[in-house]
């Protein structure tokens, strides 16, 4: 994998982490479909910038002390899996969380077009197709 795209991934989570939503999804196309899994608590796809900033948005306004260390970052045909732990805190039910997620994001051209997530890592590879 190139190192400056593995680069540009790690700054993306490290702003998201900021807050800093425009440098998070500064290498996401417009016409991006997020996918949600069915176990997800806002399961199904969306489409378009403006829908992914706003998921993106209500996890900030959710969570608190929200932090992700990245794990993984392997390359698969026309994608790259990303496995991470998120941890942090409900905003309003003061629940810890500390979760392993896996994230598939299909890229053309520099741009993430695709961005699907899992709670396992198997899943992610498989989805990927490794």
């Amino acid at each position: 994998m190139d190192a400056t795209f593995e680069e540009r991934i790690r700054a993306a989570y490290a702003a998201f982490v900021a807050g800093d939503l425009d440098a998070t999804l500064a290498h996401i196309s417009p016409e991006i479909v997020f996918i949600n899994p069915e176990y997800a608590v806002d399961g199904g796809t969306a489409t378009g910038l403006p829908a992914l900033r706003g998921a993106l948005d209500r996890l900030h306004e959710n969570f608190l002390e929200l932090s992700i260390e990245i794990g993984e970052i392997l390359e698969a045909p026309g994608a790259v899996v990303v496995t991470s732990r998120w941890r942090g805190e409900g905003r309003v039910s003061g629940a810890p969380i500390d979760q392993m997620l896996t994230h598939v994001f299909d890229c053309t051209g520099g741009r993430v077009v695709k961005w699907r997530w899992f709670r396992s890592q198997a899943e992610g590879r498989e989805a990927a197709g490794l």
